[in-house]
């Protein structure tokens, strides 16, 4: 085994650098950096892109929507950017959780693997996708949630079908 010195003294000698390796050690993200820096990232994506999620989902479950051209002139909208925060709730309420567990599984299992003799590379696919399962777990209901209420207020074109607003935001609707 190859000795280990000061950084200053290792230099040109060809062996380890003892402060590299505790710089190295030190960057590994713990399990609690893990789940406070998903959470953070999962919240900010919530509260930055929700609008655009929103308007979105609106284009999506019209009947007839009208033209992407239209609707950017400030034509045809029909309440497409009104109240653009809707359904906000159940997406932070299961986002950030599961955006929390994600990244302690993901970076756990990671460590985990690499240590087990794994390449990065595989490590980090195989992380990823150990990862997801719990992540949408958590994620999936409060989606189906989320966009009912994105849908639900945003001047949606029913051509004349009564929509029970009370009942489609009810989380026992959706648990049937």
């Amino acid at each position: 085994s190859a000795a280990r010195l000061p950084c200053a003294e290792a230099a040109g000698a060809g062996v380890k650098c003892v402060e590299a390796q505790a710089i190295k050690k030190a960057a590994e993200p713990t399990f609690l950096s893990s789940l406070a820096s998903g959470a953070a990232s999962r919240a900010s994506k919530e509260l930055l892109l929700h609008p655009i999620d929103t308007v979105r989902a609106r284009l999506q479950t019209r009947n007839a929507p009208s033209s992407s051209y239209s609707v950017a002139a400030g034509g045809g909208d029909d309440g497409l950017y009104e109240d653009l925060y809707n359904g906000l709730a159940p997406a932070l309420f299961a986002g950030v959780p599961a955006g929390a567990i994600f990244f302690a599984v993901k970076d756990t299992t990671k460590k985990y693997l690499k240590n087990r003799g794994y390449g990065k590379k595989t490590a980090t696919i195989l992380s990823i996708a150990a990862a997801n399962v719990p992540y949408w777990l958590v994620r999936n209901p409060s989606e189906v949630l989320k966009t009912r209420q994105q849908v639900a207020s945003g001047g949606s074109d029913n051509k004349g079908e009564e929509e029970d607003e009370a009942g489609s935001n009810n989380i026992l609707d959706f648990v049937q």
